[in-house]
């Protein structure tokens, strides 16, 4: 009858999820081992035991249903903002590859290289302080080829 318990696949990962739990519980107390990334994993896969749930509660499934039919349209959405953050850290390295750093402009947040120029994009978008960038970088020509000379 104890068998009937491992019949069911839910069963088995929650099984195999507390006895993995408690083999790094006792690497760790007894052994010394620090398994901090295995517990991370470990900790993703108890998490998962949450979903189980979404069988039994009908508001619930219809969400999650209506989340996992949205993850392709998600994907199209994230494919089209890689894009313009690819031609638009092209479009700066270009314009103000070449501008001296000064202000707000330093070796983190610059369009020298490309790397560099997506990093500030992304630093743009999440709204650190964008403001402080687009004044330094909206000089007219004469400030950029006379002022900042060397």
């Amino acid at each position: 009858t104890r068998l009937k318990y491992f019949r069911e696949n839910w069963n088995m990962f929650d099984f195999c999820c507390v006895t993995a739990t408690d083999i790094g519980i006792f690497l760790q107390v007894f052994a010394g081992l620090q398994l901090g990334p295995v517990f991370s994993v470990v900790r993703l896969f108890r998490i998962a035991r949450l979903f189980r749930l979404v069988r039994f509660a009908k508001g619930l499934n219809q969400l999650f249903t209506a989340f996992v039919l949205s993850l392709p349209k998600l994907v199209n959405v994230a494919a089209i903002l890689c894009l313009l953050l690819f031609l638009y850290a092209v479009l700066g390295v270009s314009l103000f590859g070449k501008v001296k750093l000064s202000g707000s402009l330093d070796d983190r947040a610059n369009f020298r290289t490309f790397y560099r120029a997506l990093m500030t994009l992304v630093r743009s978008m999440t709204g650190e302080a964008w403001n402080e960038l687009m004044h330094d970088l909206s000089r007219d020509k004469f400030y950029f080829e006379s002022v900042l000379e060397e």
